[in-house]
């Protein structure tokens, strides 16, 4: 496995000589500030490339609060079924005319906030080493988008501009990778393998109220993945992790390294 090169985390291993106790910036943020100060870091250490082995890079993770994997995604929670009178109940003593128009108010709230290693993305093709070993390259064309999921019929544009207004999400952006000789592996005899992105993904979820004040109903919930920009060898792609994912394998597909699914 190619020593992983992680850019999120390690200007503290390059700039520090004791080991870390402390978490230098908030990785699960809850305020535009906070969310800022957390990409803002992220983008700092892009010139630094340092090949952390295994249990430098999940030590760095885990010192500042990142899950090493994605957590189970809360289906309960997604499912959420609004009640069938969508009419919001008011105070009879409000003024008619505050009623009208508050009754329609939404308002967006995040309950909770983690930040973790995501599944492998794949950046390259799966080759196979039949009879030598062969070298795998970052490949063109692919791509990663921020995602929004919700429930109880909320448009997903509500929820972009709630958390591009709130945490600086942009969930217009996406990312495509670059063909670069830099960022290589080498597959082993009898393997199968590809190159991988592995993001630092923050996701959020959250609900939907509407309703007057003191007599708001939840009409929705949101969940809500967003990453952050990085450099890798001169590729301009998301902060994380690039490594090979090879199997024991004599053709294509192979299944992830980390997380469902396969590489193709």
């Amino acid at each position: 496995m190619l020593s992983k090169l992680f850019l999120g985390l390690i200007a503290a291993k390059a700039t520090l000589a004791s080991p870390i106790t402390e978490p230098l910036v908030d990785f699960t943020p809850d305020t535009l500030v906070e969310a800022q100060e957390l990409a803002k870091f992220l983008q700092d250490i892009q010139s630094q490339k340092i090949a952390l082995n295994q249990t430098e890079w999940e030590d760095l993770l885990t010192q500042n609060g990142i899950l090493l994997a994605p957590p189970p995604i809360d289906y309960d929670f997604l499912n959420f079924t609004a009640d069938v009178d969508v009419n919001v109940d008011v105070d009879v003593n409000v003024d008619i005319n505050k009623r009208q128009t508050c009754k329609n108010t939404q308002a967006r709230r995040v309950t909770k906030t983690e930040t973790f290693v995501d599944w492998d993305i794949q950046m390259s093709n799966v080759a196979c080493a039949r009879q030598s070993a062969i070298d795998i390259f970052v490949q063109s064309g692919k791509s990663v988008t921020n995602t929004i999921t919700v429930s109880g019929g909320i448009e997903p544009a509500s929820i972009a501009g709630y958390l591009t207004l709130s945490f600086g999400v942009d969930f217009s952006r996406a990312w495509t990778s670059s063909a670069s000789n830099q960022n290589k592996a080498t597959i082993q005899i009898g393997n199968c393998g590809a190159m991988v992105l592995n993001p630092t993904t923050t996701r959020r979820y959250g609900t939907v109220s509407e309703g007057c004040i003191g007599a708001e109903k939840q009409i929705g919930t949101f969940m809500a993945d967003d990453r952050f920009s990085g450099s890798f060898n001169g590729v301009d792609w998301v902060a994380g992790s690039i490594s090979d994912c090879q199997r024991k394998a004599g053709n294509a597909p192979i299944p992830r390294c980390q997380g469902g699914g396969n590489l193709v």
